[in-house]
């Protein structure tokens, strides 16, 4: 639950889950999500990894992957680190006018800043506080005939390097620890994400103020991905969400990270979360940082926006979405109304005396999105007395997944023992049946 002044109390929890204020200056917006619940999955599956980048122009896509190059210098004034890049874009810059140039480049400040925040979590020396661009150039008769474009980072991280050198070997550390995990269950998705959630939740501590009353400092070095994986695992809620979307990257889970702001009892503030996508095309909330009591819960794992949260209220209710500049420019996708969990039915399929040959639960799956490969006919061989054939199910498996279900093997002739297996489709693993008869 939370306490008066909005911070969730738990007399069982190793945490303090304060509502985390992050420097973005937030409007809020309820998520929304149609009444067919199909906004979700509109678009199919996408690369989490890319998916703000690939809403930037031509122009902003190539100053960042000119910074994904890594060619910076550092510099210091009155203790005040900045990270400097300037690049030579002549070519992409040449005959045009100075409007042009100017408007092309006019968005990089938000957009290319909130896509590094919000997207590459190992670039976690790069901070709030903004980055400034100048651009530079050459005319002959109003047209460009060389250009360079200077980006600057403003008030750098330096907890744990002040040098190019040192930032680079620790985004190489994080990478190399990140590769090194071997405690994730990757069995399905559903597994992988689960799993992940449980281990941040195990790994990270929220921190915590000397006493209730004193705020929780603004400073980025409890906001960053290598505090929370390789430094004192205290952070707030943008240390749990980019320690998360750190994993799901590597796994290939599609996940985001979204800014916004989560409200309590009596009081609301910035806080940021991640949002995933599953097999069945569909959006769902994950929140580690309010899951992280002891034991952890699971009320913000694969939430739709009419799940349930604390206090009596919906995720739509207390995950609010910005709606300044943070997604004017950039968007995201809406979230599954129910819960991942809530759209999953139960199939079980029996043999000729009732017993269990095997219990599915899977997402409700659409014929125009996802299904699943059921077994409709197989013959075989290895029978000392001749050919059998399963003949199906009864009742017939119908392609999408409504409701549960169960379902009868069928034979041509009894006494029969094989396997049979659920084939993958659309990426889905396959799975064994051992038929009797």
């Amino acid at each position: 639950m939370f306490g008066n002044n909005g911070i969730r109390t738990d007399s069982d929890s190793k945490k303090l889950l304060l509502l985390a204020a992050i420097l973005f200056s937030v409007l809020a917006l309820a998520y929304v999500a149609s009444a067919a619940d199909d906004s979700s999955a509109d678009g199919g599956q996408v690369d989490g990894t890319t998916y703000f980048y690939d809403q930037l122009t031509p122009a902003e896509k190539m100053i960042l992957d000119k910074i994904d190059e890594m060619d910076f210098t550092v510099t210091e004034n009155d203790d005040v680190y900045y990270a400097t890049f300037v690049f030579d874009i002549s070519d992409f810059c040449k005959d045009k006018t100075k409007a042009e140039i100017d408007s092309m480049f006019g968005d990089v400040p938000h957009k290319v800043l909130r896509t590094i925040l919000w997207e590459r979590p190992t670039y976690y020396w790069v901070t709030n506080s903004g980055m400034n661009v100048q651009t530079s150039y050459s005319f002959i008769e109003g047209k460009a005939t060389s250009c360079s474009f200077t980006v600057r980072f403003n008030n750098i991280l330096t907890d744990y390097g002040s040098t190019r050198d040192q930032i680079v070997a620790n985004m190489g550390a994080l990478n190399t620890f990140i590769n090194s995990l071997d405690c994730i269950d990757t069995t399905d998705r559903i597994s992988t994400v689960t799993s992940i959630h449980n281990y941040i939740c195990g790994l990270l501590s929220y921190y915590q103020p000397p006493t209730p009353s004193d705020p929780i400092p603004a400073t980025m070095d409890i906001r960053n991905l290598y505090t929370g994986l390789l430094g004192d695992h205290v952070v707030v809620c943008e240390g749990y969400s980019r320690a998360f979307k750190a994993l799901c990257d590597h796994y290939d889970v599609p996940c985001l990270i979204i800014v916004g702001t989560g409200v309590g009892t009596s009081s609301s503030a910035g806080h940021m979360w991640n949002q995933v996508q599953m097999e069945n095309d569909r959006w769902y909330l994950v929140d580690c940082t309010w899951d992280d009591a002891d034991p952890t819960v699971s009320t913000y794992l694969l939430a739709g926006t009419t799940s349930s949260g604390f206090n009596g209220k919906t995720i739509a209710q207390d995950h609010l979405l910005s709606t300044g500049d943070d997604y004017t420019l950039l968007t995201v996708p809406s979230i599954s109304s129910k819960g991942f969990n809530d759209d999953r039915y139960t199939w079980t399929f029996i043999n000729y005396d009732d017993s269990v040959i095997k219990t599915i639960t899977d997402i409700a799956y659409e014929t125009d999105s996802s299904t699943l490969g059921i077994p409709a006919s197989a013959s075989y061989t290895d029978a000392p007395i001749g050919t059998f054939n399963f003949t199906g199910w009864s009742p017939g498996v119908p392609t999408t997944v409504t409701k549960d279900m169960t379902f009868k093997a069928q034979y041509s002739i009894d006494y029969v023992e094989y396997t049979l297996t659920f084939h993958p489709e659309n990426g889905h693993r396959a799975i064994h049946l051992p038929l009797q008869r």
